[in-house]
């Protein structure tokens, strides 16, 4: 599903990406390094429901997002709600 992602150079160097819609954000040194980076971030963090792609036009505006720029990035929702890692079995004991 396609999602507004916001860009802007960090002054120490780096870029701050943000996903308005997820209410999420992670740091990344390139732009090839985006996607993985939202993905990670989304599978540790977001818990919810996939939030609905806001509109670039009802967020170009928002003081938040200056001096920056956006891209359009296809993220997988699929496993959004579900934790990565191994799971624990839980200990069943008799009484």
């Amino acid at each position: 599903m396609f999602f507004l992602t916001y860009v802007k150079s960090e002054r120490a160097g780096g870029l701050r990406v943000t996903l308005p819609d997820f209410n999420l954000y992670t740091m990344a040194l390139a732009v090839a390094e985006i996607p993985d980076r939202l993905q990670g971030v989304i599978a540790d963090e977001y818990k919810g429901k996939v939030p609905r792609s806001s509109r670039l036009e009802d967020l170009q505006d928002d003081p938040r997002f200056h001096d920056g720029w956006w891209l359009w990035l296809n993220i997988d929702v699929d496993q959004v709600g579900h934790r990565r890692g191994p799971r624990v079995a839980k200990r069943v004991t008799k009484q």
